[in-house]
């Protein structure tokens, strides 16, 4: 516990906690976004459905860790890297309960907006989303936590700052004990993102 307080008072273990956080938190909007998105036009537009579907379920299909170094080579050794690594875990469950929260509207509802002669973006913000809110929020609390392991994956295979470039330095280094002290740290990143993510939610 005490090396664990030592850690979080140090300046440099602060900036690499703040680096990879950044790595976490700019991936994870990033899938946010373009999952969500994405969700809503496979499960509005069937033509798109069809199209991509099976280029997205090939996608998933890739391991993440498999591809990290190729992503590393092409986008270099900073943040950007990582951040793609962040993004490409944390998109499938967002885009799968997009598709299926977007997908779950009750006809009725829509039946009753049409008669209201409502536009389609008036049905989409005002039935659609709703209804899919609670599957985006389950998308969103798995994706948080699976944030926090694509960015760390990224830094041990290659990062000179971050949490986890912090872990191979110690390991080299055989101090176990500062090993243990970064986990404990990334664990408490992990359970403080799984907080915000409840508050989200609510």
């Amino acid at each position: 516990a005490w090396r664990v307080i030592e850690d979080l008072a140090t300046l440099s273990v602060q900036a690499d906690c703040l680096y990879t956080l950044t790595e976490i938190l700019v991936g994870f909007l990033a899938a946010a976004v373009i999952g969500v998105v994405l969700g809503a036009v496979i499960a509005l537009v069937p033509l798109v459905d069809r199209v991509l579907s099976p280029y997205i379920v090939a996608l998933q299909t890739i391991p993440k860790v498999a591809i990290a170094p190729i992503l590393i080579i092409w986008f270099g050794f900073g943040i950007e890297s990582k951040i793609i690594i962040v993004a490409l875990i944390d998109f499938f469950p967002i885009l799968v309960n997009a598709v299926v929260g977007f997908r779950s509207t009750d006809p009725r509802q829509l039946l009753l907006m049409t008669a209201l002669d409502a536009s389609a973006w008036q049905v989409f913000v005002k039935v659609r989303l709703p209804n899919a809110m609670p599957y985006l929020m389950a998308g969103v609390y798995v994706s948080m936590i699976f944030s926090v392991i694509g960015a760390v994956v990224g830094e041990f295979l290659g990062s000179a700052r971050g949490l986890g470039s912090q872990i191979v330095q110690r390991q080299s280094a055989m101090d176990v004990i500062g090993v243990f002290s970064m986990l404990v740290i990334l664990t408490l990143i992990g359970m403080a993102l799984n907080v915000f993510a409840k508050l989200l939610a609510r």
